[in-house]
């Protein structure tokens, strides 16, 4: 954040690469440490696929509407109603 607001009130190219070499490697330790991270509890729970999916689901972003679905085209029919499709 020093760096970044360094720059902010220099604005000079020195600061600028110097923050964006030090945002691009704290990215970068930061993605190895997470892939450290699942790659040991992946082998703690080795065999243990319910564990396993715990861990995935934690890892997947939420959406709002999973997976639901409003329409369906069969044909030239648009099916909107659920207990047609279901």
């Amino acid at each position: 954040m020093k760096l970044y607001n360094k720059w902010l009130q220099t604005r000079s190219d020195v600061d600028l690469n110097k923050y964006k070499k030090y945002k691009n490697k704290l990215t970068s330790v930061l993605r190895n440490a997470e892939k450290l991270y699942y790659s040991n509890r992946f082998n703690e729970i080795q065999g243990n696929i319910n564990e396993a999916w715990q861990i995935i689901k934690t890892i997947l972003p939420t959406s709002s509407n999973k997976g639901s679905i409003s329409e369906i085209e069969a044909g030239n029919n648009i099916i909107s109603d659920k207990k047609t499709y279901l």
